[in-house]
């Protein structure tokens, strides 16, 4: 059987391909998370973000279709979005509209968490 991490990563890639998202954020300590979702190659940008330097140099460097965004702490779930929600349209991954699938824990920055799928609306 799957893990309850792999299930919530499959079922966000299955989600963001029935929506034809923008983009797949994913909120990660270790960079499992973010390995999860790659593996199920979406033709859809995945932007890990992260506190730890070694997690985003890892997911940048080695993760096919990841990019990583280095954040100061994993506390605070909904600002972490919504500042890659505002990102994802500064660089142009997203516009007005757009769909963005979010992957995280119900509990911030604890590692193996993962359990949670979110559909955010870029404004």
């Amino acid at each position: 059987p799957l893990s309850v991490a792999e299930s919530v990563a499959s079922s966000a890639v299955k989600t963001a391909l029935d929506l034809k998202a923008a983009l797949i954020v994913v909120c990660t300590e270790t960079g499992n998370t973010a390995r999860l979702v790659a593996k199920y190659c979406p033709n859809i940008p995945i932007v890990a973000l992260t506190a730890e330097d070694y997690v985003a140099r890892q997911v940048a460097g080695v993760m096919k279709g990841v990019r990583a965004r280095l954040e100061g702490s994993m506390v605070g779930t909904s600002r972490l979005l919504n500042i890659a929600a505002l990102s994802a349209k500064e660089q142009g991954l997203a516009k007005a509209g757009d769909f963005i699938v979010a992957v995280h824990g119900a509990i911030d920055a604890r590692p193996g968490s993962t359990n949670m799928c979110k559909v955010i609306t870029v404004e």
